[in-house]
């Protein structure tokens, strides 16, 4: 009896194609029987759809094809009961739904599909019980997708004329009856979540590589009940999606890899060309930049992760230099540029194999040249953008040490960058109400009328002293940096994380110099050798490790000018800001024809034009009325 013949699908990014073909292609020609691999890259497309509209967008583009309501798949079936879901990670994770459509040039362009009504009991029930049952788990799912004589009967597609011309002869406003001879398109779908705690989750969708661009069309075009279109995201997007729930992208937070190093290769490229058309005095000079002690100039390029120089190696040459620009005569004019291929002078660690030596640092030291990809998130404010240095902690100083310093500048020690970190007060339990001490809270009764919540908030914001202006700045003043020794990587990717509300950052590490911080002695095995120093410089600031960020605000409205009509839109306010960024001279107002609380003496403060708001916020408070208060 013949063995059944077993299929393979591999799904991989392009930037890691060649190198997995490469692999795959060598290992089958060591297997017996032999084994036989297909390059499906022009045959086989795919579309991510994700967020909550992405399921109905998807009900309303792809029509299940059957001549009759027997012949209608299993999978279609339970695709078009679908109808209602707004996430994807509803479904059991990694299921498949594989069935054939019909061309969606006959349903263009595409109508809202009628959705089950919110407070519908009955429809929310059997939804909920047919995500737990699943029944497409039941039947066998097509596989015309990888059949080659099925996708290339999909891809004999009608012409677009003839299309319109049987529309014309349909009624106004109805979609052209299906034939037997229009073709049937195999299709899959993937549901999938980029993390097992994801909140939403992705489908993705497989068709015939030239039915892909009619399908677009039609997802791109389809009118959600929410209003609009479903967005077009494409690789920033990607990332951006990625950033959000704290995963790394592929490649560019990978620079182990070869395509990882490309991409990093590619960006320094970039980020040069834009240094270099600045003008010189307004760019930065990375070589006398201060960071302090004595030291001059930026490690490495300041424009690049540059691992090179970490780990003792040659700069990598730079794309745009790295070409021949001599003239070949003899060349035709047809005849392009070999691209260079680049090889990676890391080699990347899998997140399980680092985790095991962090555990264990005690083991095998791994070579200078493995990185590992991590995930930092920021204790205090600010943003960490691409390119900003990762140091660990120094090193405990001793007695010794510190005897040995003579003429040099003292080092940063340990303790000095540990004393930034904030104290987390232990958690009290709330006060009970009917204790004495809860009329002592100060809390603003809820039945008092305007007048007296305005005297007990101007009491409130008296009662303490103000903050100087300008700022001192000796507050602000952090250590110095560590020394090139305690350079352990750089951030990848950085900005402000909307799901978290704070800096995220994603960047990588030597192992070797990680592992070395937790071996040192006197060295504790605790939190702190999780903690390292993201001075973000962010390509060159000095002086102070964060960027200020304008978070920490607080606008309280005090009165309103009389002269102005309620309810119009030349209504203005007066403000006063409590914040430690904001560097504006606060303007005092007189109190003339100003409605002022009883007790103050002139508290009322308006913040001038160059106040660093941007002008949305701005409109936003000015024209927020004094009684929602």
């Amino acid at each position: 009896m013949k063995r059944p013949v077993r299929r393979a699908f591999v799904r991989v990014h392009p930037a890691a194609f060649l190198e997995v073909w490469t692999e795959l292609l060598r290992l089958s020609k060591l297997q017996r029987p032999s084994v036989r691999l297909e390059d499906l890259r022009f045959e086989i497309g795919s579309i991510d759809v994700t967020g909550p509209g992405s399921t109905e967008a998807l009900l309303g583009t792809l029509h299940p094809y059957y001549q009759s309501a027997d012949t209608q798949e299993k999978h279609a079936e339970v695709f078009r009961s679908l109808g209602g879901l707004t996430n994807p990670s509803s479904v059991p994770p990694n299921s498949i739904l594989a069935f054939s459509v019909m061309d969606p040039r006959l349903k263009y362009p595409p109508r809202p599909v009628i959705l089950p009504k919110l407070n519908d009991e009955d429809a929310n029930f059997a939804l909920l019980e047919m995500l737990s049952t699943w029944p497409a788990d039941i039947s066998t799912p097509s596989p015309n997708l990888f059949d080659r004589d099925a996708r290339f009967r999909a891809t004999r597609l009608p012409a677009q004329k003839s299309i319109n011309r049987r529309k014309a002869f349909e009624k106004p406003g109805a979609y052209p009856t299906l034939k037997s001879t229009d073709p049937a398109i195999p299709i899959m779908l993937l549901s999938s979540r980029l993390t097992s705690n994801s909140q939403q989750g992705t489908w993705t969708l497989l068709a015939p590589w030239k039915c892909i661009l009619p399908i677009w069309y039609g997802i791109v075009h389809y009118p959600l009940s929410s209003g609009g279109n479903p967005r077009f995201g494409g690789v920033d997007e990607m990332r951006q999606i990625h950033f959000e729930h704290g995963m790394p992208w592929f490649p560019a937070d990978y620079p182990g890899t070869n395509a990882g190093f490309a991409w990093e290769a590619d960006e320094r490229d970039r980020r040069k060309s834009e240094w270099e058309r600045r003008p010189k005095g307004k760019r930065i000079e990375w070589g006398s930049l201060d960071l302090g002690s004595g030291r001059k100039g930026e490690i490495g390029r300041g424009w690049a992760c540059d691992f090179e120089q970490v780990i003792g190696l040659d700069p990598f040459p730079d794309i745009s230099t790295a070409t021949d620009t001599t003239q070949n005569t003899e060349a035709t004019p047809n005849t392009e540029p070999a691209k260079t291929r680049v090889e990676s002078p890391l080699q990347q660690l899998t997140c399980k194999n680092f985790t095991a030596l962090l555990s264990s640092p005690a083991g095998k030291a791994p070579s200078s040249s493995v990185i590992a990809t991590v995930r930092i998130t920021l204790i205090g404010r600010g943003i960490a953008s691409p390119c900003a240095r990762i140091y660990r902690l120094p090193r405990a100083s001793s007695s010794s040490d510190d005897a040995s310093m003579n003429s040099t500048p003292p080092v940063t020690t340990r303790e000095e960058w540990l004393s930034l970190l904030p104290q987390t007060p232990g958690v009290k339990p709330p006060p009970n109400p009917k204790a004495k001490d809860a009329k002592n809270i100060g809390r603003i009764p809820l039945n008092a009328p305007v007048s007296k919540r305005m005297r007990l908030l101007a009491e409130s914001l008296t009662q303490n002293p103000p903050l100087p202006y300008p700022a001192d700045k000796k507050n602000d003043e952090h250590p110095l940096v560590p020394d090139e020794e305690d350079l352990i990587g750089f951030v990848t990717t950085g900005e402000f994380n909307l799901a978290e509300g704070k800096g995220v950052a994603i960047g990588s590490v030597l192992v070797a110099k990680v592992t070395e911080s937790l071996r040192m002695p006197g060295e504790k095995r605790g939190n702190e050798g999780r903690l390292c120093i993201k001075f973000v410089r962010n390509a060159a600031m000095v002086g102070n490790p964060q960027t200020p960020t304008m978070t920490n605000h607080q606008i309280i409205v005090l009165g309103y000018n009389t002269a102005c009509r309620p309810g119009s839109n030349q209504q203005v306010f007066t403000m006063k800001a409590i914040t430690e960024d904001c560097s504006a001279d606060p303007i005092p107002v007189s109190p003339t024809n100003w409605h002022l609380p009883k007790g103050t003496e002139n508290p009322i403060m308006i913040l001038p034009q160059l106040c660093p708001w941007s002008s949305p916020c701005r409109r936003k408070i000015f024209t927020k009325p004094l009684e929602t208060f």
